[in-house]
């Protein structure tokens, strides 16, 4: 690239995060800072912040808009190379989002107060989040920040809820500001380590193209509202996930197994995934070899389920995770349970997850049959690395859309992250296009759902409420998927604006 070339990136690079951190800082910092809210009982979110004002919920859509959109034109016209100048614009803006939404509020879902109420339980009480409801202490003066799931022991996997717990070790488990900080420290650690492991994952695999996938990631607003200004734990379960996909990648498959194994301690989803990443090294073996490949696989999962079982001793079915089937909303499964109960079918709700249930199922295993035969055909021992980590990161993808899409009876939009993670590191362009489509239905979904919805009650029942939902958080995606002539991500059109082609056509022209 020319100096003139690199210039007109950085500059737009540039405008870009300046937006973005304006929008950050005046939209969300600003208005509701952690500190001056963190005390609110019971917790509050954006519509409650709001008043449930439309007004409010069109600044927020408008103004995320601006900010996906700008990213979108910066991915899909303005070329990245990996070049000193831009890494590094790239890695520090990312700096900058994540330290200004680090003091934010969790507007968009208060799991960050259930995880602060869990540690302060758990060090005062002794009370284990795993085992122990909230509602065992209702003389606590912290116990509203559960909200509506005081009942609920944690549905989490037992090394976050040891994380968790160190703010208020450090701190004490009466100062609730400082565990929420604590909290927040970690979300942000974690997002920053997410940034940093795509980074190298996809210099690695792409040396000559990789920046983008980086912006794709770390610029990505649902990521940095999700993962830092929410806190959600599953920036600590990526982080491990994708350090089990750098071990793979530089050949140190126990190393990636154990990641696996930590990932999997943090939160359940890698669980899924992780059978695909031992049949890709089985597969890759003969005889006695694969005998102690899969020896040492079996250790680590053995290991990983003795963790479980320590923690949650002497009952571990009566584990909470073992019951987020038994509610259900604003997912595809959701929408069937409504459509069955309108029809009158009996026990609507038990047939209809047992049919999802089922499809789940039917579906993994025929991504398992699917993976199998690929990976024979393709003779994985004469593949490149980045062909390999192709087809196991594909396979990823679907299991992950299936797991979303049939299996979880709740959506939750931080599901997308997973998504938008695992995307910045696939070849593929249309599952780009997808990952960032969602990153706007999700957001826009929730809000539609919070703030708006409910203020039309008369004209937008619970069935006909779902089917304009869930068709625009999980439809249009789709539609982005399959859709032939659709925009592509990294600089693949060859006539953008910032290229050296169309400059030359405008000197002609002038």
């Amino acid at each position: 690239m020319t100096k003139t070339g690199l210039r007109r990136t950085l500059v737009a690079l540039s405008i870009l995060a300046l937006v973005a951190e304006g929008v950050y800082l005046v939209l969300f910092t600003g208005r509701f800072p952690l500190v001056r809210l963190y005390a609110t009982l019971p917790p509050v979110d954006y519509a409650k912040l709001t008043d449930y004002r439309l007004s409010d919920a069109a600044l927020l859509v408008g103004a995320y808009g601006l900010v996906l959109a700008g990213l979108g034109w910066l991915l899909s016209r303005v070329p990245l190379p990996p070049a000193r100048p831009v890494v590094l614009l790239i890695l520090a803006a990312a700096v900058v989002f994540g330290g200004t939404l680090f003091w934010v509020y969790p507007v968009f879902a208060i799991d960050m107060l259930f995880y602060a109420l869990h540690a302060r339980l758990w060090v005062l009480y002794g009370a284990s989040p795993l085992k122990v409801a909230p509602a065992q202490f209702p003389e606590d003066p912290w116990i509203a920040l559960k909200g509506e799931w005081v009942n609920v022991p944690s549905t989490y996997s037992p090394l976050w809820e040891v994380l968790g717990a160190i703010p208020a070790w450090l701190f004490g488990p009466e100062n609730m500001l400082a565990i929420m900080l604590g909290l927040k420290g970690i979300a942000l650690l974690a997002y920053l380590a997410n940034v940093v492991l795509i980074a190298a994952i996809a210099a690695r695999l792409w040396p000559d193209n990789w920046p983008w996938r980086v912006v794709f990631f770390a610029w990505n607003p649902l990521v940095l509202l999700e993962l830092v200004a929410n806190g959600h734990n599953d920036g600590v379960m990526l982080a491990f996930l994708l350090l089990a996909v750098w071990w793979w990648l530089r050949g140190r498959e126990g190393m990636a197994h154990a990641a696996m194994a930590l990932s999997t301690l943090i939160k359940l989803p890698p669980v899924f995934l992780w059978p695909f990443l031992w049949l890709e090294g089985l597969l890759r073996r003969r005889g006695r070899e694969s005998l102690r490949y899969t020896a040492k696989v079996a250790l680590v999962v053995g290991g990983t389920v003795g963790v479980f079982l320590l923690f949650l001793w002497p009952d571990p079915l009566a584990w909470q995770a073992f019951r987020e089937g038994d509610t259900a909303g604003r997912s595809p499964q959701a929408l069937a349970i409504l459509v069955a109960m309108a029809q009158e079918i009996p026990r609507a709700y038990t047939r209809v997850q047992r049919v999802f249930q089922g499809l789940f199922v039917a579906l993994y295993v025929g991504l398992m049959g699917w993976f199998v035969r690929r990976v024979r055909a393709a003779s994985p021992e004469s593949l490149a690395l980045s062909a390999r980590w192709g087809m196991l990161g594909e396979v990823w993808w679907w299991v992950l859309v299936a797991l979303i899409g049939v299996f979880a009876s709740n959506w939750r939009p931080w599901y997308g992250t997973w998504l938008i993670a695992l995307a910045a590191l696939l070849p593929a362009p249309a599952v780009h296009r997808s990952a960032f489509v969602l990153s706007f239905t999700a957001l826009v979904g929730d809000v539609f759902w919070t703030n708006v919805a409910w203020q039309f009650d008369p004209y937008l029942p619970q069935l006909l409420r779902h089917v304009i939902g869930v068709g625009w958080v999980f439809g249009v995606p789709v539609l982005a998927y399959v859709w032939p002539k659709s925009w592509q991500m990294g600089c693949h059109l060859p006539r953008g604006l910032f290229s050296e082609e169309k400059r030359s056509d405008i000197r002609r022209k002038r």
